[in-house]
């Protein structure tokens, strides 16, 4: 059985911030008492952050208390910060419409104090959200906003951050050569700014087009060099998606069923730790796959069942379109096809609203499998010239030699940009040397003045005497 898996993308970069560890909670709750003003609005932001994976109506409710504060005191920029940061809260809980709200409000009050670099981080954000939302049109014209908006403020890293956003919207538009240029160029800024993080993003991505594109050691080599920096960073969620990208192989395409259930179930175990909703359904789902390949299919139809009620519960159009499909296919394998056509068709609707390319394709190829089998020609008919026109699409963007000419691209701007920094140190080196000559020959000068003063003087001297 043929059953879909989410491909995680990762960009929680998008919503870093300087959140306080749980072990500094009583310092921030001692400080609380005796803090005025600013120091305390500063001080309610961190108790927040420091609740955000603990205790999320408390992490609330110190958020809206510095909001509170800070349009009370007009603080305007720390009512920005405050509200930012109340949206990430509600984002890492899944609860994307209210991200949004908080995350557009955090945009004007930056505007008010004409703080660009908030401006842009919220562009971003909000683009995020509404990728989560499969609202993919909104999300790249965000996310393009917050690129050109950090190429104002010659932001490195706010650019390679949004140029990894604006990849993943093309992945999900299947316009794989454009999601690889973005990706590529992201590594070539992370790499020359030497940032960690965001080397470790962009090559969890470039591991994902390399996978699609059927070179899964590749892929491979690039998870495992991200998994090691996520190790050095001590990030939960950046390791949670690398395990599950890296299942997805061993599920698919080695069929390595133990060790795919052992890494996604170790995915599971750091998104329930970090309590991402939106992470957990994604993760049941993946879990489902793996039943449905090993044909356990009692097993699977009730992760799939799980993982699209969690999906509601967020507000996740892509992830519902995922797992209504996936239960379709359970139908399928064992015959029921009235019953698997009616998901693939309500899946293939939600597909088709957010421009979800993928499962339009998958789900038009289920329904024409369902019809022939049940000797509904004219159906089968329909939906397998649906099917075969987009699949024509599908091939000239999937096409290697394009993938290629993307990646000799990237080498050989990395290659350029390795000898223009040669370059300009050769040319340092050759302006010292320049330098030191000028001044060897100035004081060789200046030394054959002085001698020649002393010759002459004492050959005067001689001469009076």
């Amino acid at each position: 059985m043929r059953i879909r898996v989410f491909i995680f993308i990762f960009i929680a970069v998008s919503f870093k911030v300087n959140s306080q560890e749980l072990s500094s909670i009583d310092s921030l709750t001692k400080r609380l008492e005796i803090a005025v003003e600013e120091d305390k609005i500063n001080t309610l932001i961190q108790l927040s952050e420091a609740y955000r994976y603990e205790d999320f109506d408390l992490c609330v409710a110190y958020g809206k208390r510095a909001i509170g504060l800070a349009e009370e005191g007009d603080f305007d920029l720390l009512l920005a910060i405050s509200m930012r940061s109340v949206a990430v809260s509600y984002y890492y809980n899944s609860k994307f419409n209210e991200a949004l709200e908080y995350f557009e409000r955090a945009y004007l009050n930056f505007a008010l104090v004409h703080d660009s670099s908030g401006m842009a981080i919220c562009l971003r954000n909000i683009g995020y959200v509404y990728q989560n939302q499969g609202k993919l049109t909104l999300s790249l014209e965000y996310c393009e906003n917050s690129y050109d908006l950090y190429r104002k403020l010659q932001d490195l890293q706010g650019m390679g951050n949004s140029l990894i956003q604006i990849g993943h919207n093309y992945y999900y538009r299947n316009e794989f050569k454009k999601a690889l240029d973005r990706y590529f160029n992201s590594l070539l800024i992370f790499r020359d700014i030497k940032e960690q993080e965001g080397i470790m993003l962009s090559e969890i991505n470039i591991g994902i087009i390399y996978n699609l594109l059927g070179n899964h050691s590749v892929a491979i080599e690039y998870y495992t060099d991200a998994l090691e920096l996520s190790s050095k960073l001590n990030s939960k969620r950046s390791r949670s998606i690398i395990l599950s990208n890296m299942a997805e192989i061993y599920n698919f395409k080695y069929e390595n069923y133990e060790l795919a259930l052992k890494l996604h179930n170790e995915a599971l175990y750091l998104k329930n730790e970090l309590n991402d909703k939106y992470g957990e359904a994604n993760q049941i789902n993946n879990l489902g796959t793996v039943y449905g390949n090993m044909e356990q299919y009692k097993t699977a139809y009730e992760y799939f069942e799980l993982s699209k009620e969690k999906f509601q519960n967020v507000g996740s159009i892509s992830g519902i379109t995922m797992a209504g499909y996936n239960m379709g296919k359970v139908y399928q394998s064992n015959g029921m096809h009235n019953s698997a056509i009616a998901q693939f068709k309500s899946s293939l609707k939600l597909a088709e609203e957010i421009g979800y390319v993928d499962y339009i394709s998958s789900n038009q190829e289920a329904l024409f499998e369902s019809y022939v089998a049940m000797g509904d020609f004219e159906n089968f008919e329909k939906y397998y010239q649906l099917y075969k026109a987009g699949q024509d699409t599908l091939i000239e963007k999937l096409n290697t030699a394009e993938m290629l000419e993307v990646e000799a691209k990237y080498k050989a701007e990395e290659a350029t940009g390795k000898l223009n920094k040669i370059n300009v140190e050769i040319d340092k080196i050759a302006h010292k040397l320049y330098i030191y000559k000028l001044l060897f020959f100035s004081l060789l000068g200046l030394m054959i003045i002085v001698l020649f003063s002393s010759l002459a003087y004492f050959y005067l001297k001689k001469k009076r005497n």
